[in-house]
């Protein structure tokens, strides 16, 4: 089966149990939240999916309001063949978590989603304050391409078929998904663990991690 964007209308369930996101191996991506945060949501997302963009829009920034740091955020790439500027876009995210600046340039990305040619991904680095010249360094060296590849692996590993798709705790969830089907899985983890819901401070993003 091609991989392919998780659409809304999938007749194929959508959620299945898997191995605990916790074990998954995600040293040097990106991440925020805390560290040792109860849940974590592992994503595999492309840049230029729809689906994916549908998702930023819609659930992320409402999971992030309403958990805040509570939950670690970890993202991978995945991006499609289908998708010409999915790969470009992967590694420029890339080269901007290694300055540290990865969460910030994501959300330029989704909010740019149809604006994608390389003058845009490098405009889209000055926007979010990097030192473009060592982003177009970072841009133009195979080895990153490599790391973005090393992503793309695991969710081979994994048996990722699809984006966006979530590991979250013991559960896989695919596609655009709405607010609540992130809430059945993550509530009771944060009730187990001792947190209430929701959270009234707004989010803020955990630390820098090491670049990959």
């Amino acid at each position: 089966m091609p991989l392919a964007e998780a659409q809304l209308d999938e007749a194929a369930p959508r959620r299945t149990s898997v191995p605990d996101s916790r074990l998954i191996d995600v040293a040097d991506d990106p991440k925020r939240g805390r560290p040792d945060a109860a849940v974590r949501i592992v994503e595999f997302a492309d840049f230029e999916c729809p689906s994916c963009g549908q998702f930023y829009e819609q659930t992320e920034k409402a999971l992030r309001e309403l958990y805040g740091d509570r939950i670690e955020w970890v993202f991978l790439d995945f991006p499609l063949a289908q998708h010409a500027r999915a790969m470009p876009a992967a590694i420029a995210g890339a080269c901007a978590h290694r300055q540290g600046r990865f969460w910030d340039y994501h959300d330029a990305l989704f909010e740019n989603q149809r604006s994608m040619g390389d003058g845009d991904l490098r405009d889209r680095a000055k926007q979010v304050g990097l030192d473009v010249q060592a982003w177009e360094k970072c841009f133009t060296n195979r080895e990153t391409e490599a790391e973005v590849r090393q992503d793309m692996k695991l969710a081979d590993d994994l048996g990722v078929d699809a984006t966006p798709t979530f590991y979250v705790a013991g559960e896989t969830l695919k596609g655009s998904m709405p607010v609540t089907s992130f809430m059945e899985v993550i509530d009771p983890i944060l009730a187990q663990a001792g947190a209430s819901t929701p959270n009234p401070a707004p989010p803020g993003e955990g630390p820098a991690t090491p670049p990959r």
